[in-house]
């Protein structure tokens, strides 16, 4: 019997890490595209590998994890509220989403990378002055629609997976606007 748990807990582990990875992997080869084919740095010349790196190592370390947790915790809503509708239920999720999740993760992706391109809190604020109004009101053209299908219709297992595939084109959005 003491088996099952056992069982159950290395999968959950196994999917943290392996969202994670893949988050990261994603978020790295995002600002990859947006440094060579939209920015049309070359490979051997001004491609700049630390960047990508940062991207990496965000998403490996911060991004996937924090959505991994983002989407337990809206599922739990979900299956909490056994009275709402799924059409409700589904809102809350996109709203809670769209309106407290996006805009303060924003403020720590900003944040981070800043400092970790060697900035400090001042250079971080400044850097969420000057861009944070324009990738929020983007965010909210592209992924209100993108979680509703998510949230709807995709297992929640797969939930970061979906994402982070269709953020690739974000990630490389990302990148850029955060570096141009």
């Amino acid at each position: 019997m003491k088996i099952q748990p056992l069982k159950i807990n290395r999968f959950r582990k196994t999917l943290l890490f392996r969202q994670a990875l893949e988050t990261g992997a994603l978020m790295g080869t995002g600002d990859m595209v947006a440094q060579t084919l939209i920015e049309r740095k070359k490979l051997e010349r001004n491609y700049d590998p630390s960047r990508t790196l940062m991207f990496l190592l965000l998403g490996s370390f911060f991004v996937g994890p924090m959505l991994s947790a983002w989407y337990k915790c809206l599922y739990k809503l979900g299956h909490r509220d056994k009275d709402k509708s799924q059409t409700v239920i589904l809102l809350q999720k996109v709203l809670l989403d769209q309106l407290v999740f996006a805009p303060s993760s924003l403020v720590v992706v900003l944040s981070i990378l800043s400092l970790m391109q060697g900035g400090n809190l001042k250079s971080a604020k400044e850097e969420i002055k000057e861009k944070y109004v324009d990738i929020l009101v983007k965010n909210w053209q592209v992924w209100p629609a993108i979680q509703m299908f998510n949230f709807y219709l995709v297992p929640l297992k797969y939930q970061v997976l979906l994402v982070q595939s269709l953020g690739l084109l974000w990630n490389t959005y990302l990148s850029w606007k955060i570096h141009n």
